[in-house]
């Protein structure tokens, strides 16, 4: 064949193609809101073609006569596929619907912990899956809340998944972390650990944050506010997507999420695999986790709609859990962690936490007629794991003490001096011993088992008025073990039971590798709630009334203070709580809204047996709060704003400090406190406006006043967990610790290019004092406020650009935090003379580093 022909034939081929193709153009919105959906990737499926949605959701793509169909996808919403006959009718340029990706509870489960409408009596705060995507990043999940007007989230120690939460200035054993409206909070201390939860960023649909009391849900009495996690449904279309991503620090991610796609036999399923792995930005903090989310849901009939979730993240992590002091971090940087050392050449850490923790849900939504409904939840959530420690016998120095040149812990030294420990003991028995350790490593495990039910019904007794009742019910046995895992050079470590109030009551005293030692222990909770929630709602008047009362059995079991008779008596408290709301719709983009509580809380586990024993404490008391709450909304489609006011009393507060931390020497307590009170007040407000069809800006604010009102009582307690002193501490007026009380921040979001959209935020926080430490108040002269942590500010820039890759969604995203290379302190602990020379805290990390690649099939 001939050059001329080959071009003919190609000239000839090109016109008939030509001629079979056309130009369609549309637009895709969003279906609740009538918003356009930028970045939809919209393909041909028999083919590579394909294009994505600009900033106004409007396309532009050629097709041929193969052309049947056109897919559209969107991360954060359901995919669609559309025949090209149907568009025939619609209007030119045609419109498309898209839905967002639903929950995965059913609309009335997801009452229990997330409010969708947006005539509200409560401030709430919403950050959808997309937001998630762009802006998390490798952090740990809390970090994606920063620029949510009265929440302080910070990294805590550095480790991966390591992170404090603040919500109005309350800490997180007054907050309420809840998966899919269940709460998952630890039940004998209400903390949340959020490197349980490393990698499930993956599966998130959405978070919804509501302050202070809230109204959704009944049974949970959190002060603060609630964090509900909401899982991703399986969509009803098969999909892929693939994401890998790596931070400027070397940690690596990726992760696999597959739908699908509704089945013959009526099942739908999606399942969620990430993996991370690398050494971390702090010295010593290397990461290996994993993470899984399988989830069924299935349409039985017209009435009955069933949903199988679990999920799971089970990692290890180096920690930093000792406070630094100004001095070392001028001397050793940012990165610097005194939680480790090197020995034969090997990095050998003091402080790593590993921890599984699954959690199963089965939803069962019942729809027995028009005015009628019956949600139930069963779930059971099981947890193993824990973090290594150390010991040292009979009050010789702790691991700590030993240091290298470098600051690190000297390993070979301990080695050394356990190996050459001349020493002799006498045992009860009579025996005499020598070549003990003097200091071992151990392993603090931690294991639990939680089971429950919620159940609510619900009655429409018109259009305008219901009523939900419903019953919660959980049990709860945890076990916690102190196991030798490294004797460091000795042959063997005595158990003297000097500690325990049994003593040594014949006990073997010769423990080696894999023997209890110091603790033995765990508690057995049972729960029960009964709540109903009066509704009223028309097209302007939201109003709620709520009332519950619950009752918690408690009961601990001590098998190294006790020998035959283990398990306390079972002690039962109850609480109670009456909450109340009203929204009023003022104009069609605005309304004003008042809320109230008052709710007295039963005390947490670990202040029922504040001893650490079986001894109950006593005149254990409720915790008294009262809040108040009244704000205004305005939104339209380009502008969004919205402020609140808030003040919130409390009475009767517990405090453990020091908790689940190492102490670094023997002159150091922990200290135990019932009985504070404080007052929190505050003003919120945020703004957003689409100021041009490129161009989006807004801006938060938050100004509070958190202080103590009353001055106590603190029982200190040893490393062993032992009471040793009883102490006054003066607190009457000081400012809470451990939180902003000043928060500014403003965003601007750029579509640089068709798509590709540049945003910029910048958080400035002040009002920050150092957490008080109790055995530095007990002077009533001295009611200086604790050590101001100086004010900061820092900047995050987030590039996101999406592409067409033949068939395939694509999603780049590079992200920058603290990109000014800013150096702060987050938190800490005040020192004796309220000053920088001795406080203890963590400081900043540097300009960091992520980029992701995602991929949509």
């Amino acid at each position: 064949m001939n050059r001329q022909f080959r071009v003919l034939l190609f000239l000839l081929v090109l016109s008939f193609s030509a001629a079979a193709q056309s130009v369609i153009s549309g637009k895709v919105i969003d279906s609740s809101t009538s918003l356009p959906v930028d970045g939809v990737n919209v393909f041909n499926p028999l083919n590579s073609s394909g294009t994505i949605t600009n900033s106004f959701g409007e396309f532009t793509m050629t097709i041929d006569e193969s052309t049947k169909a056109l897919v559209f996808t969107a991360l954060g919403y359901q995919s669609l596929t559309i025949s090209i006959d149907s568009l025939k009718d619609k209007l030119k340029p045609f419109e498309i619907a898209l839905a967002q990706q639903p929950y995965s509870l059913g609309e009335i489960t997801i009452r229990g912990g997330v409010t969708a409408k947006s005539n509200n009596p409560v401030s709430i705060s919403n950050i959808s899956s997309k937001t998630i995507s762009k802006e998390l990043g490798e952090r740990p999940l809390p970090l994606v809340m920063q620029f949510t007007p009265g929440v302080y989230s910070v990294r805590s120690g550095g480790g991966s998944g390591d992170a404090r939460l603040t919500i109005r200035g309350f800490q997180q054993e007054d907050l309420m972390l809840m998966l899919n409206g269940i709460p998952v909070s630890s039940e004998e201390n209400g903390l949340v650990y959020w490197s349980n939860w490393i990698g499930l960023s993956y599966a998130a649909s959405d978070i919804q944050i509501q302050k202070s009391a809230g109204l959704s849900n009944s049974s949970i009495f959190s002060v603060g506010g609630s964090v509900n996690f909401i899982t991703k449904n399986p969509d009803n279309h098969k999909s892929t997507i693939i994401n890998t991503g790596v931070t400027s620090y070397g940690n690596y991610t990726a992760s696999l999420l597959l739908n699908s796609g509704l089945m013959d036999n009526g099942w739908n399923t999606t399942a969620l695999f990430s993996f991370e792995t690398g050494t971390g930005y702090v010295d010593a903090t290397d990461v290996k986790s994993m993470a899984y989310y399988l989830s069924a849901t299935k349409k039985i009939n017209n009435k009955q709609t069933i949903t199988i979730d679990l999920i799971g993240a089970p990692q290890r992590h180096g920690q930093r859990t000792l406070k630094l002091t100004n001095e070392e971090v001028e001397k050793h940087g940012l990165k610097y962690n005194k939680d480790w050392g090197g020995f034969e050449g090997q990095q050998k850490n003091a402080s790593v936490n590993f921890y599984h923790n699954p959690f199963l849900s089965i939803n069962h939504d019942y729809l027995i007629n028009k005015t009628n409904s019956v949600t139930t939840s069963l779930y059971v959530q099981g947890g193993y794991g824990g973090g290594q420690w150390s010991e040292s016998f009979n009050y010789a120095p702790s691991v700590f003490s030993y240091r290298d040149d470098a600051g690190q812990i000297d390993w070979d030294a301990i080695y050394s001096n356990n190996a050459n420990n001349t020493d002799e003991y006498t045992l009860a028995n009579g025996e005499t011993v020598t070549g003990y350790s003097i200091n071992v490593q151990t392993n603090y495990l931690a294991s639990h088992i939680k089971a429950g039910v919620i159940s609510d019904y619900e009655h429409y007794f018109n259009d305008n008025l219901r009523v939900i009742a419903g019953v919660h019910y959980k049990y709860f046995n945890s076990c916690v073990r102190e196991k030798i895992d490294d004797l460091l050079g000795g042959e063997f470590f005595i158990e003297d039971y000097a500690w325990s109030l049994a003593g040594v009551a014949g006990r073997n005293e010769i423990k080696t590798v894999g023997d209890i030692i110091r603790t033995d222990n765990g508690s057995i909770i049972n729960y029960v709630s009964l709540y109903s929630r009066l509704i009223y709602n028309n097209s302007r008047l939201n109003a709620v009334l709520l009332a519950g009362v619950n009752n918690n059995w408690y009961q601990r079991i001590d098998r190294f203070n006790y020998i035959d008779n283990t398990k306390s008596d079972v002690v039962s408290l109850a609480g109670y709580n009456i909450r109340s709301g009203a929204s009023y719709k003022i104009t069609e983009y605005s309304n004003v809204f008042i809320n109230g509580a008052y709710i007295s809380r039963t005390p947490y586990f670990k202040f029922v047996f504040g001893n650490y024993n079986n001894n109950v404490v006593r005149d254990i008391e409720n915790e008294q709060i009262t809040s108040a709450e009244a704000g205004y909304n305005y939104s339209v489609s380009r502008f969004n704003a919205k402020a609140s006011v808030y003040y919130t009393e409390r009475h009767n507060v517990s405090m453990l400090t020091n908790e689940h931390i190492q102490l670094e020497d023997n002159t150091q307590t922990r200290a135990m406190i019932n009985g504070l009170n404080s007052v929190n007040t505050g003003f919120e407000a945020e703004i957003s406006a689409k100021v041009t069809d490129f161009v989006s800006l807004g801006g938060m604010l938050s100004l509070g006043d958190f202080k103590w009102t009353n001055n106590v009582e603190a029982k200190l307690l040893n490393d062993n967990n032992v009471v040793v002193d009883t102490v006054n501490v003066y607190v009457k007026g000081i400012y809470t610790g451990g939180t902003a009380q000043q928060q500014y921040g403003i965003f601007g979001e750029l579509e640089v290019f068709e798509g590709v959209k540049l945003k910029a935020e910048y958080i400035y926080l002040g009002g920050m004092y150092a957490d008080f430490d109790p055995t530095t108040r007990n002077d009533p002269a001295d009611m200086a406020q604790p050590y101001r942590i100086p004010d900061y500010g820092f900047l995050n820039v987030y590039l996101n650009i999406p592409f067409n890759l033949r068939n395939t969604f694509a999603q780049f995203q590079l992200n920058g935090y603290n990109v000014l290379n800013d150096t702060y302190i987050v938190m800490g602990e005040d020192g004796a003379d309220h000053s920088l020379d001795t406080f203890k805290g963590f400081w900043s990390f540097g300009t960091n580093l992520s980029c992701s690649l995602t991929l949509m099939f």
